[in-house]
């Protein structure tokens, strides 16, 4: 039959909690969908390098 199992698994890894997915899918957002991943609707640039360019021209950095 079926089992209940406290533990998650997505793609090959495995979660003990959902609090540890959830951890793991920010820093996979932190470190390289805003950092490396180019965006068409920002002009070809991460949205690091967007956010730097948009800053310059505020007048805030």
């Amino acid at each position: 039959m079926f089992a209940r199992t406290d533990r998650m698994q997505v793609g090959d890894r495995l979660y003990r909690t959902w609090q540890e997915a959830i951890a793991d899918v920010r820093e996979y957002v932190a470190v390289y969908y805003n950092s490396k991943r180019l965006h068409s609707t920002l002009g070809y640039k991460t949205p690091m390098n967007y956010e730097k360019d948009l800053n310059k021209v505020s007048g805030i950095a």
